[in-house]
Protein backbone atom coordinates (compact mmCIF):
# COMPACT_ATOMS: atom_id res chain seq x y z
CA UNK A 1 0.00 0.00 0.00
CA UNK A 2 1.02 3.60 -0.53
CA UNK A 3 -0.72 6.88 0.02
CA UNK A 4 -4.01 7.06 -1.91
CA UNK A 5 -3.65 3.69 -3.62
CA UNK A 6 -3.31 -0.05 -3.19
CA UNK A 7 -1.23 -2.16 -5.58
CA UNK A 8 -1.46 -5.89 -6.29
CA UNK A 9 2.02 -7.18 -5.56
CA UNK A 10 1.81 -10.88 -6.39
CA UNK A 11 3.64 -11.79 -9.59
CA UNK A 12 0.67 -13.79 -10.91
CA UNK A 13 -1.73 -10.82 -10.71
CA UNK A 14 -2.29 -7.89 -13.01
CA UNK A 15 -0.40 -4.71 -12.12
CA UNK A 16 -3.53 -2.74 -11.23
CA UNK A 17 -3.71 0.21 -8.84
CA UNK A 18 -6.86 0.84 -6.81
CA UNK A 19 -7.22 4.54 -6.08
CA UNK A 20 -9.01 5.78 -2.96
CA UNK A 21 -12.17 7.89 -3.36
CA UNK A 22 -13.38 10.34 -0.73
CA UNK A 23 -11.77 10.96 2.63
CA UNK A 24 -11.60 8.46 5.53
CA UNK A 25 -14.68 8.51 7.76
CA UNK A 26 -14.83 8.00 11.52
CA UNK A 27 -17.70 5.76 12.64
CA UNK A 28 -18.90 5.40 16.22
CA UNK A 29 -20.62 2.09 17.09
CA UNK A 30 -23.78 2.66 19.09
CA UNK A 31 -23.59 0.77 22.37
CA UNK A 32 -27.34 0.41 22.86
CA UNK A 33 -28.10 -1.50 19.63
CA UNK A 34 -29.55 -3.21 17.88
CA UNK A 35 -32.74 -1.19 18.25
CA UNK A 36 -33.98 0.25 14.91
CA UNK A 37 -32.49 3.64 14.17
CA UNK A 38 -29.75 3.37 16.81
CA UNK A 39 -27.06 1.77 14.68
CA UNK A 40 -24.51 3.83 12.82
CA UNK A 41 -25.46 3.16 9.19
CA UNK A 42 -23.45 4.04 6.08
CA UNK A 43 -25.81 3.73 3.13
CA UNK A 44 -25.13 3.67 -0.61
CA UNK A 45 -21.52 4.76 -0.58
CA UNK A 46 -20.61 4.43 -4.23
CA UNK A 47 -17.16 3.03 -4.96
CA UNK A 48 -16.07 3.49 -8.58
CA UNK A 49 -14.53 0.76 -10.68
CA UNK A 50 -10.97 0.13 -9.57
CA UNK A 51 -11.59 2.21 -6.45
CA UNK A 52 -11.50 1.97 -2.66
CA UNK A 53 -12.77 3.72 0.48
CA UNK A 54 -11.44 3.67 4.04
CA UNK A 55 -13.11 4.02 7.43
CA UNK A 56 -12.05 4.13 11.06
CA UNK A 57 -14.39 2.23 13.37
CA UNK A 58 -13.92 3.99 16.69
CA UNK A 59 -13.41 2.02 19.90
CA UNK A 60 -16.52 1.19 21.91
CA UNK A 61 -16.29 3.15 25.18
CA UNK A 62 -16.19 1.09 28.34
CA UNK A 63 -16.58 -2.66 28.74
CA UNK A 64 -18.92 -4.78 26.61
CA UNK A 65 -21.09 -7.12 28.72
CA UNK A 66 -20.39 -10.82 28.38
CA UNK A 67 -23.68 -11.39 26.56
CA UNK A 68 -22.97 -8.76 23.88
CA UNK A 69 -20.60 -8.30 20.95
CA UNK A 70 -19.58 -5.55 18.54
CA UNK A 71 -20.32 -6.21 14.87
CA UNK A 72 -19.97 -4.91 11.32
CA UNK A 73 -22.52 -5.98 8.68
CA UNK A 74 -21.98 -5.47 4.93
CA UNK A 75 -24.30 -5.25 1.94
CA UNK A 76 -23.03 -4.69 -1.60
CA UNK A 77 -25.08 -3.97 -4.72
CA UNK A 78 -23.75 -4.27 -8.25
CA UNK A 79 -21.00 -6.80 -7.56
CA UNK A 80 -18.79 -7.78 -4.65
CA UNK A 81 -16.15 -6.01 -2.57
CA UNK A 82 -12.89 -6.95 -0.93
CA UNK A 83 -12.71 -5.87 2.71
CA UNK A 84 -9.71 -5.48 4.99
CA UNK A 85 -10.21 -5.18 8.74
CA UNK A 86 -7.12 -4.28 10.73
CA UNK A 87 -7.48 -4.30 14.51
CA UNK A 88 -5.49 -3.25 17.53
CA UNK A 89 -4.78 -6.55 19.26
CA UNK A 90 -8.43 -7.53 19.46
CA UNK A 91 -9.39 -11.07 20.52
CA UNK A 92 -12.15 -11.95 18.05
CA UNK A 93 -13.73 -15.35 17.43
CA UNK A 94 -12.88 -15.19 13.74
CA UNK A 95 -9.80 -14.17 11.73
CA UNK A 96 -8.62 -10.57 11.97
CA UNK A 97 -5.99 -8.53 10.14
CA UNK A 98 -7.23 -10.17 6.98
CA UNK A 99 -8.91 -9.71 3.61
CA UNK A 100 -12.19 -11.36 2.68
CA UNK A 101 -14.84 -11.09 -0.04
CA UNK A 102 -18.36 -9.90 0.75
CA UNK A 103 -19.74 -12.79 -1.34
CA UNK A 104 -18.26 -15.10 1.31
CA UNK A 105 -18.68 -13.07 4.53
CA UNK A 106 -21.26 -10.36 5.25
CA UNK A 107 -21.29 -10.26 9.06
CA UNK A 108 -18.11 -9.68 11.11
CA UNK A 109 -18.32 -9.82 14.93
CA UNK A 110 -15.63 -8.90 17.46
CA UNK A 111 -15.12 -7.66 21.01
CA UNK A 112 -16.09 -10.92 22.71
CA UNK A 113 -13.48 -10.40 25.42
CA UNK A 114 -15.34 -7.41 26.86
CA UNK A 115 -13.75 -4.61 24.84
CA UNK A 116 -13.84 -3.47 21.24
CA UNK A 117 -10.83 -1.31 20.27
CA UNK A 118 -10.48 0.82 17.17
CA UNK A 119 -10.58 -0.86 13.76
CA UNK A 120 -9.34 0.37 10.40
CA UNK A 121 -11.56 -0.74 7.52
CA UNK A 122 -10.75 -0.67 3.79
CA UNK A 123 -13.34 -1.57 1.13
CA UNK A 124 -12.08 -2.21 -2.42
CA UNK A 125 -14.07 -2.60 -5.64
CA UNK A 126 -12.15 -5.25 -7.64
CA UNK A 127 -14.10 -4.65 -10.87
CA UNK A 128 -12.21 -2.76 -13.52
CA UNK A 129 -15.40 -1.68 -15.30
CA UNK A 130 -18.37 -1.38 -12.91
CA UNK A 131 -19.04 0.73 -9.81
CA UNK A 132 -20.65 -0.78 -6.69
CA UNK A 133 -22.72 0.57 -3.82
CA UNK A 134 -21.66 -0.44 -0.32
CA UNK A 135 -23.80 -0.23 2.82
CA UNK A 136 -22.80 -1.39 6.26
CA UNK A 137 -23.78 -1.03 9.90
CA UNK A 138 -21.65 -1.01 13.02
CA UNK A 139 -22.93 -1.44 16.55
CA UNK A 140 -23.23 -3.61 19.65
CA UNK A 141 -25.81 -6.39 19.88
CA UNK A 142 -26.76 -9.44 21.88
CA UNK A 143 -24.54 -12.39 20.94
CA UNK A 144 -26.28 -14.71 18.49
CA UNK A 145 -24.63 -18.11 18.39
CA UNK A 146 -27.12 -20.32 16.57
CA UNK A 147 -27.06 -20.89 12.80
CA UNK A 148 -29.76 -22.20 10.51
CA UNK A 149 -29.10 -25.69 9.15
CA UNK A 150 -29.10 -25.52 5.35
CA UNK A 151 -29.96 -28.71 3.44
CA UNK A 152 -30.32 -27.09 -0.01
CA UNK A 153 -28.43 -25.70 -1.86
CA UNK A 154 -25.33 -27.76 -1.13
CA UNK A 155 -21.94 -26.07 -0.75
CA UNK A 156 -19.86 -26.08 -3.96
CA UNK A 157 -22.47 -27.98 -6.04
CA UNK A 158 -23.38 -27.02 -9.62
CA UNK A 159 -26.95 -25.87 -10.35
CA UNK A 160 -28.43 -25.37 -13.82
CA UNK A 161 -31.83 -23.81 -13.04
CA UNK A 162 -32.56 -20.10 -12.86
CA UNK A 163 -34.56 -20.44 -9.63
CA UNK A 164 -33.45 -23.06 -7.10
CA UNK A 165 -35.04 -24.32 -3.90
CA UNK A 166 -33.68 -23.28 -0.52
CA UNK A 167 -34.46 -25.58 2.40
CA UNK A 168 -33.32 -26.06 5.95
CA UNK A 169 -34.11 -26.31 9.63
CA UNK A 170 -34.32 -23.84 12.51
CA UNK A 171 -32.41 -24.80 15.71
CA UNK A 172 -34.73 -25.77 18.56
CA UNK A 173 -33.20 -23.20 20.93
CA UNK A 174 -34.45 -20.29 18.76
CA UNK A 175 -37.52 -21.80 17.08
CA UNK A 176 -39.88 -19.67 19.18
CA UNK A 177 -38.04 -16.45 18.28
CA UNK A 178 -37.61 -16.85 14.51
CA UNK A 179 -40.43 -15.02 12.74
CA UNK A 180 -38.90 -14.84 9.25
CA UNK A 181 -36.10 -16.54 7.34
CA UNK A 182 -34.58 -14.17 4.77
CA UNK A 183 -32.52 -15.31 1.76
CA UNK A 184 -30.13 -12.71 0.28
CA UNK A 185 -28.63 -13.17 -3.18
CA UNK A 186 -25.57 -10.92 -3.71
CA UNK A 187 -25.18 -12.19 -7.28
CA UNK A 188 -28.59 -10.72 -8.17
CA UNK A 189 -28.10 -7.14 -6.93
CA UNK A 190 -28.66 -8.25 -3.35
CA UNK A 191 -32.22 -9.47 -4.05
CA UNK A 192 -34.00 -10.82 -0.96
CA UNK A 193 -36.62 -13.54 -0.66
CA UNK A 194 -38.60 -14.59 2.39
CA UNK A 195 -38.96 -18.32 3.10
CA UNK A 196 -42.09 -20.06 4.40
CA UNK A 197 -41.83 -21.67 7.85
CA UNK A 198 -43.60 -24.88 8.90
CA UNK A 199 -42.65 -26.11 12.36
CA UNK A 200 -38.86 -26.11 12.47
CA UNK A 201 -38.47 -26.31 8.67
CA UNK A 202 -38.23 -23.47 6.15
CA UNK A 203 -38.55 -23.52 2.37
CA UNK A 204 -37.84 -20.72 -0.06
CA UNK A 205 -36.32 -19.91 -3.43
CA UNK A 206 -33.24 -18.13 -4.74
CA UNK A 207 -32.41 -16.73 -8.16
CA UNK A 208 -28.93 -17.54 -9.47
CA UNK A 209 -26.71 -16.38 -12.31
CA UNK A 210 -23.91 -17.85 -14.39
CA UNK A 211 -20.61 -18.60 -12.64
CA UNK A 212 -19.84 -18.33 -8.94
CA UNK A 213 -22.86 -17.74 -6.72
CA UNK A 214 -23.63 -17.54 -3.04
CA UNK A 215 -26.65 -16.95 -0.86
CA UNK A 216 -26.81 -15.72 2.72
CA UNK A 217 -29.60 -16.99 5.00
CA UNK A 218 -30.56 -15.60 8.43
CA UNK A 219 -33.41 -15.91 10.93
CA UNK A 220 -35.10 -12.71 12.11
CA UNK A 221 -37.45 -11.97 15.01
CA UNK A 222 -40.73 -10.04 14.79
CA UNK A 223 -38.82 -6.75 14.94
CA UNK A 224 -36.52 -7.68 12.07
CA UNK A 225 -33.52 -8.27 14.35
CA UNK A 226 -31.19 -11.21 13.77
CA UNK A 227 -31.87 -14.25 15.93
CA UNK A 228 -29.29 -16.44 14.18
CA UNK A 229 -25.90 -15.80 12.64
CA UNK A 230 -26.03 -15.47 8.83
CA UNK A 231 -25.00 -18.61 6.93
CA UNK A 232 -23.35 -18.18 3.52
CA UNK A 233 -23.55 -21.04 0.99
CA UNK A 234 -21.29 -20.81 -2.11
CA UNK A 235 -22.11 -22.80 -5.27
CA UNK A 236 -21.89 -22.51 -9.07
CA UNK A 237 -24.42 -21.74 -11.78
CA UNK A 238 -23.82 -23.74 -14.99
CA UNK A 239 -25.54 -23.93 -18.37
CA UNK A 240 -28.62 -26.16 -18.53
CA UNK A 241 -28.30 -29.10 -21.01
CA UNK A 242 -31.72 -28.20 -22.44
CA UNK A 243 -31.71 -24.39 -22.69
CA UNK A 244 -35.26 -24.25 -24.09
CA UNK A 245 -36.82 -25.84 -21.01
CA UNK A 246 -38.65 -23.67 -18.48
CA UNK A 247 -36.43 -22.34 -15.69
CA UNK A 248 -33.24 -23.40 -17.48
CA UNK A 249 -30.14 -21.34 -16.64
CA UNK A 250 -28.87 -19.75 -19.86
CA UNK A 251 -26.79 -16.74 -20.82
CA UNK A 252 -28.96 -13.65 -21.03
CA UNK A 253 -29.07 -10.04 -22.15
CA UNK A 254 -31.53 -9.23 -19.37
CA UNK A 255 -32.98 -10.97 -16.30
CA UNK A 256 -35.87 -9.32 -14.40
CA UNK A 257 -36.57 -10.56 -10.85
CA UNK A 258 -39.72 -9.53 -8.93
CA UNK A 259 -39.98 -10.14 -5.15
CA UNK A 260 -42.52 -8.86 -2.61
CA UNK A 261 -43.05 -8.75 1.15
CA UNK A 262 -46.41 -10.47 1.84
CA UNK A 263 -47.38 -14.13 1.98
CA UNK A 264 -50.41 -15.68 0.21
CA UNK A 265 -50.22 -12.84 -2.32
CA UNK A 266 -50.02 -13.01 -6.13
CA UNK A 267 -48.09 -10.18 -7.80
CA UNK A 268 -47.43 -10.41 -11.55
CA UNK A 269 -44.54 -9.22 -13.70
CA UNK A 270 -45.07 -7.85 -17.22
CA UNK A 271 -42.07 -7.04 -19.43
CA UNK A 272 -42.61 -5.46 -22.86
CA UNK A 273 -39.88 -5.15 -25.49
CA UNK A 274 -39.41 -2.27 -28.00
CA UNK A 275 -41.72 -4.10 -30.44
CA UNK A 276 -44.49 -4.04 -27.81
CA UNK A 277 -44.30 -7.81 -27.30
CA UNK A 278 -45.11 -8.61 -23.67
CA UNK A 279 -44.03 -11.61 -21.59
CA UNK A 280 -46.42 -12.32 -18.70
CA UNK A 281 -48.22 -15.28 -17.11
CA UNK A 282 -50.77 -15.29 -19.98
CA UNK A 283 -48.00 -15.33 -22.61
CA UNK A 284 -45.06 -17.09 -21.00
CA UNK A 285 -42.61 -16.89 -23.92
CA UNK A 286 -41.63 -15.21 -27.17
CA UNK A 287 -39.93 -17.84 -29.34
CA UNK A 288 -36.20 -17.23 -29.62
CA UNK A 289 -36.43 -14.01 -27.60
CA UNK A 290 -37.30 -14.65 -23.97
CA UNK A 291 -39.55 -16.36 -21.45
CA UNK A 292 -41.02 -16.19 -17.98
CA UNK A 293 -39.06 -18.76 -15.99
CA UNK A 294 -41.21 -18.68 -12.85
CA UNK A 295 -44.72 -17.40 -12.08
CA UNK A 296 -45.15 -17.31 -8.29
CA UNK A 297 -48.79 -17.15 -7.07
CA UNK A 298 -48.42 -17.82 -3.33
CA UNK A 299 -46.36 -14.96 -1.99
CA UNK A 300 -42.92 -13.41 -1.70
CA UNK A 301 -41.77 -14.49 -5.20
CA UNK A 302 -39.47 -14.61 -7.00
CA UNK A 303 -41.06 -14.15 -10.41
CA UNK A 304 -38.43 -14.18 -13.15
CA UNK A 305 -38.36 -13.17 -16.85
CA UNK A 306 -35.28 -13.77 -19.02
CA UNK A 307 -34.29 -12.39 -22.44
CA UNK A 308 -31.74 -14.63 -24.15
CA UNK A 309 -28.22 -13.52 -25.02
CA UNK A 310 -28.18 -15.81 -28.09
CA UNK A 311 -31.72 -14.89 -29.11
CA UNK A 312 -33.34 -12.04 -30.99
CA UNK A 313 -33.89 -9.49 -28.22
CA UNK A 314 -34.46 -6.02 -29.71
CA UNK A 315 -32.35 -2.99 -28.92
CA UNK A 316 -34.19 -0.15 -27.24
CA UNK A 317 -36.27 0.58 -24.15
CA UNK A 318 -37.99 -2.19 -22.21
CA UNK A 319 -41.05 -1.45 -20.10
CA UNK A 320 -41.64 -3.24 -16.80
CA UNK A 321 -45.03 -3.30 -15.10
CA UNK A 322 -45.92 -4.87 -11.76
CA UNK A 323 -49.57 -5.75 -11.08
CA UNK A 324 -51.34 -6.79 -7.87
CA UNK A 325 -53.58 -9.79 -8.62
CA UNK A 326 -54.80 -11.01 -5.23
CA UNK A 327 -53.89 -11.51 -1.58
CA UNK A 328 -52.73 -9.13 1.14
CA UNK A 329 -53.07 -5.37 0.61
CA UNK A 330 -50.22 -2.91 1.13
CA UNK A 331 -47.64 -5.10 -0.57
CA UNK A 332 -44.22 -3.59 -1.28
CA UNK A 333 -41.98 -5.08 -3.94
CA UNK A 334 -38.53 -4.90 -5.52
CA UNK A 335 -37.43 -5.49 -9.11
CA UNK A 336 -33.82 -6.58 -9.62
CA UNK A 337 -32.28 -6.48 -13.10
CA UNK A 338 -29.19 -8.29 -14.41
CA UNK A 339 -27.65 -7.13 -17.70
CA UNK A 340 -25.04 -8.86 -19.88
CA UNK A 341 -24.99 -12.04 -17.84
CA UNK A 342 -22.14 -14.49 -18.37
CA UNK A 343 -20.32 -12.30 -20.89
CA UNK A 344 -17.65 -9.64 -21.13
CA UNK A 345 -17.72 -6.90 -19.91
CA UNK A 346 -18.98 -8.01 -16.54
CA UNK A 347 -22.58 -8.53 -15.49
CA UNK A 348 -24.24 -5.35 -14.24
CA UNK A 349 -27.02 -5.37 -11.63
CA UNK A 350 -29.67 -2.79 -10.73
CA UNK A 351 -32.36 -2.68 -8.03
CA UNK A 352 -35.67 -0.83 -8.05
CA UNK A 353 -37.55 -0.55 -4.75
CA UNK A 354 -41.24 0.40 -4.65
CA UNK A 355 -41.83 3.67 -2.82
CA UNK A 356 -45.60 3.07 -2.64
CA UNK A 357 -47.36 -0.26 -1.96
CA UNK A 358 -49.77 -2.13 -4.19
CA UNK A 359 -53.11 -1.92 -2.41
CA UNK A 360 -55.91 -3.60 -4.38
CA UNK A 361 -56.77 -5.94 -7.25
CA UNK A 362 -55.69 -4.68 -10.67
CA UNK A 363 -53.51 -2.04 -9.00
CA UNK A 364 -50.36 -1.75 -11.08
CA UNK A 365 -47.17 0.29 -11.25
CA UNK A 366 -44.76 0.73 -14.15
Amino acid sequence: MRENSISLLDANEESTDFGFSGTPSNLHPHVDGPQPGQLTAINDHSIPANGARSYTIMAVPGAIPAVKEAFIRFEVQGGEAWVSIIDNGINASGPTDTWFKTSELTDFSYGHDGSAPELFLTVVNPSLTTSINVSFEVGVRDIVASQLEITSPVVDYDYNQRVINVKGNIPHEVIDRVENVVITQPNVSGARNVASITGDEFTGKAVISFGNNSISIVGLDENGQEVTLPVTVPFAGVKHPNPTSVNALVKSNMVYVLSWDTNSTDIDLYVSDPQNRTIWYGNRSIAGVGRQDVDDVNGFGPEVTTFFYDGNASEGNYEVNVNYYSGSPDTYYTVDVLLNEGNSPETVGYRYVAENPLTSASHGQG
